[in-house]
């Protein structure tokens, strides 16, 4: 009954739809091949030399797409930030008195069984997507998989980990203020990795898919795993946005890329266009 009442708090569902509707939107139209109704890409094998340069060539991708971005990437980008620094300065503490107003002992068991989502389940989560993948000769399941796995190494292994570095902002079980940052020190709230990397691979699976089933479970567990994270006071709420914006950002965008790559590889192995050529944006 508290969890339910806790759902229904308006700043909190407020907060998650917020969430969502960047989930959804920050990064363009949806891939979509499977229900699409275009020919499945020609997927890498996961333990290959080309899976490894594809996954480097997404990196690079990723943290030099600013220098190619035009006025409405750099608009999205500011409105995103917008959003983190008011959080930070209006919202974080309100919100977290809230969450430990209505903290109970169903409220933390709930936390501990989902936010594994945003570290080792998501993992399971992608491996089954390449064991069905080649089970049921599904390369769709297989690229899912894949991109996944590259947004989560850029994402949650690389960004994330380089910003917690830098900011040094101190988790609400470390200290009271929102405005504690000491950058370098040590401090490991801003961003969240868990949160970071359930939106990696909510935003790689909700792009491959055109369902609607599909994008609402996928956000809906990563914004979840968001929630865990502040119920259990190892992050404030602009932690959460912050990573959000980053996993679905990533995700989004190495699934875009990869798709125009092995989409033209494809359509040449199957003999489907003359003298086509495959591009790389350095």
């Amino acid at each position: 009954m508290r969890l339910f009442k806790l759902f229904c708090n308006r700043k909190i569902v407020s907060g998650f739809l917020v969430l969502n509707l960047f989930g959804f939107n920050f990064y363009g139209p949806a891939a979509a091949w499977a229900d699409s109704g275009v020919k499945n890409p020609k997927v890498e094998d996961l333990l290959s030399t080309d899976y490894v340069k594809l996954a480097g060539d997404d990196t690079w991708h990723v943290l030099s797409s600013p220098a190619r971005w035009n006025e409405k990437d750099w608009l999205l980008a500011g409105l995103g930030t917008g959003a983190v620094v008011a959080t930070a300065a209006w919202a974080d503490k309100p919100i977290e008195k809230e969450f430990q107003r209505h903290r109970s002992k169903s409220n933390d068991d709930f936390s501990k069984a989902i936010q594994p989502f945003g570290a080792e389940y998501s993992f399971a989560v992608l491996g089954a997507f390449e064991l069905g993948g080649l089970a049921f000769h599904d390369d769709n399941a297989r690229a899912a998989a894949q991109d996944g796995l590259a947004s989560s190494i850029v994402a949650a292994g690389i960004i994330t980990p380089s910003l917690k570095y830098a900011v040094g902002r101190k988790r609400p079980s470390q200290s009271a203020s929102p405005r504690h940052f000491s950058p370098f020190s040590g401090g490991d709230s801003f961003p969240s990795g868990h949160t970071t990397q359930a939106f990696a691979v909510a935003s790689v699976i909700a792009e491959h898919y055109d369902s609607p089933l599909i994008k609402v479970g996928s956000y809906g567990v990563a914004s979840m795993v968001g929630y865990a994270r502040m119920e259990r006071k190892a992050h404030w709420a602009s932690d959460i946005l912050a990573s959000a914006l980053i996993g679905t950002f990533v995700g989004r965008a190495i699934v875009h890329f990869n798709h125009d790559r092995r989409y033209e590889i494809s359509m040449i192995a199957d003999g489907d266009t003359v003298g086509a050529q495959v591009t790389h944006t350095f």
